[in-house]
């Protein structure tokens, strides 16, 4: 993190605080801090950055969405998930609008979404989220692909998850 702090400091310097190499530092080092550091400042720098990209690009661009997302990765990462299905369930809005039903990056959305009602308690509205994600993934994907992969898994927990909270205890 402090290579890409001293990165990003220079870049500012030299190429200005809204060039694009700029905002892609800050959004790195963002997405260290969120994974090693404290998701709360992460969340913030993610913030800043798709501020100055909707600003630059417009608010429905690929890059403005995707700094969305990781501010929203990074809230669901310190501990606040109803924070995150709410911005998740924003920007899945924001993404089938800006870049259609048929980008692989609306269906990831839609599955961040998933996840964080996941872990917000929200199993049923999670697996509606998850199955969607997972079929839209699959035709834009394909079955075998990562992504698509990832989202079936959630689908299955959740399955199962929901199905033992339905089942009697012993």
């Amino acid at each position: 993190a402090p290579y890409l702090r001293e990165a990003a400091r220079l870049a500012e310097t030299w190429l200005g605080p809204d060039s694009p190499t700029t905002l892609t530092l800050i959004a790195n080092q963002a997405g260290l801090e969120a994974r090693i550091g404290d998701p709360r400042l992460a969340a913030e720098m993610y913030r800043q950055v798709a501020l100055k990209r909707a600003s630059l690009l417009g608010p429905g661009t690929f890059d403005t969405l995707a700094a969305e997302h990781g501010r929203w990765n990074a809230v669901l990462l310190a501990g606040d998930a109803a924070d995150a299905a709410a911005g998740f369930e924003s920007l899945a809005a924001t993404a089938l609008d800006a870049l259609g039903p048929d980008h692989w990056f609306t269906a990831q959305t839609e599955l961040s979404l998933a996840k964080s009602l996941e872990e917000y308690g929200r199993l049923e509205d999670a697996l509606g989220h998850a199955v969607r994600a997972a079929e839209a993934l699959e035709r834009i994907l394909g079955a075998d692909h990562a992504r698509t992969g990832a989202a079936r898994q959630l689908q299955e927990r959740l399955t199962a998850r929901i199905a033992a909270s339905a089942s009697p205890a012993p």
